[in-house]
C-alpha cells in the first residue's frame, strides 16, 4: 500500500514546485508590466521623452526614472524595470 502512495506524493511535490515557479515568473512579469505602463503613460502625457516625462513617471508611482539617449527607463514600486523609446542602433 505504501508503494502505491509514493508516486502520488512525488507527483504532488513536482506539481507544487511547478506552481510555485510559475507564480514567481508571473509576479516578475507583473512587476515589469507595471513599470511599462508607468513609462508609456508618462510619455503619452508629455508627448516626448523628456525630464518632465520622468517627473510625471515619479508622480504615477515610479521609484526611479532616468533618460538615456532616446529612451526613458523606469523602476516601478515592486522592482520591475522597463524601457520605452527609440531602439538603440
Amino acid at each position: 500500500m505504501i508503494w502505491f502512495l509514493l508516486p502520488i506524493g512525488l507527483t504532488g511535490t513536482i506539481l507544487l514546485t511547478l506552481i510555485g515557479y510559475l507564480h514567481g515568473v508571473d509576479t516578475f512579469r507583473t512587476n515589469e508590466h507595471q513599470a511599462e505602463v508607468i513609462a508609456l503613460a508618462a510619455i503619452s502625457r508629455t508627448g516626448a521623452i523628456s525630464k518632465s516625462a520622468c517627473e510625471i513617471a515619479i508622480q504615477l508611482g515610479a521609484l526611479e526614472c532616468y533618460i538615456d539617449s532616446q529612451s526613458i527607463w523606469v523602476t516601478g514600486r515592486q522592482g520591475g524595470r522597463a524601457r520605452a523609446g527609440w531602439p538603440d542602433q
